[in-house]
């Protein structure tokens, strides 16, 4: 079905428009949006109230860490390079680290430079080499140290560069 919902500027919470809800956007998004002015790229969700937050700068949906969730791991890695499949079919991305909870049903994985377009629900591979070492699905993906929201209004319930 539809909702009606907001769709605000991430800078500066301007209201830009509505959409028909924020379940048909995902982040990273550019087409569609039906905005002037663009290009315009989703770069966060708030499904609580069923807004989308946009932004002209792409750079607001990168991240180099992803947090890894309902993982299962067949090894731990043994020193070689890592890699890191995202999204079916998309390239091999290189990772400096993999840090796993003590249970080892999360993990976080963190990337050599920063990927757009990631966003929680998607599944995340990882790669030693060329043995798999394990996946999760990836929780949130947000490292926004340059580029923060100035609202106040702001909470940490809004999904950032990824939450869905």
């Amino acid at each position: 079905g539809e909702a009606e919902g907001s769709i605000l500027e991430w800078e500066s919470g301007t209201w830009l428009g509505s959409h028909r809800g924020h379940w048909f956007h995902t982040i990273g998004q550019r087409q569609g949006l039906r905005l002037g002015d663009g290009p315009w790229y989703v770069v966060a969700k708030d499904p609580s109230v069923n807004t989308v937050w946009v932004s002209h700068d792409q750079r607001a949906t990168a991240t180099t860490e992803l947090r890894l969730h309902n993982s299962v791991w067949r090894q731990r890695p043994e020193g070689r390079p890592l890699s890191v499949r995202i999204r079916h079919g998309e390239a091999l991305l290189s990772a400096r680290a993999l840090q796993f909870s003590d249970n080892e049903t999360s993990a976080t994985v963190e990337l050599e430079r920063p990927e757009h377009g990631v966003a929680a629900g998607q599944y995340a591979v990882v790669y030693e080499g060329e043995v798999c070492l394990g996946c999760g699905v990836i929780a949130t993906s947000a490292d926004h140290a340059d580029i923060e929201p100035t609202l106040p209004s702001l909470s940490a319930d809004i999904a950032v560069s990824g939450a869905a």
